[in-house]
């Protein structure tokens, strides 16, 4: 029973990921690009993004971050 709760808690954390990754390029402040900031699990980071695919999210410079690394990422304002 454990098991499937940490697995449920893996599975609610990443969706609520998503659903702050698809927020940001769903919201009227994304044109091209957002300025974000990005906790991951050993850094924070301030990237510029430009788009995601299903396991990465893609910056201005071509640098992929990997969802599954994203503990929380927001708005840099």
């Amino acid at each position: 029973k454990e098991e499937i709760n940490n697995l449920n808690n893996k599975k609610n954390k990443y969706q609520n990921i998503n659903q702050k990754i698809n927020s940001i390029f769903n919201s009227p402040r994304y044109v091209y690009k957002a300025n974000v900031k990005i906790e991951l699990k050993d850094e924070t980071i301030k990237r510029k993004i430009i788009g995601k695919n299903s396991l990465h999210l893609i910056t201005m410079d071509n640098e992929l971050i990997p969802i599954s690394d994203i503990i929380d990422i927001d708005f840099d304002d």
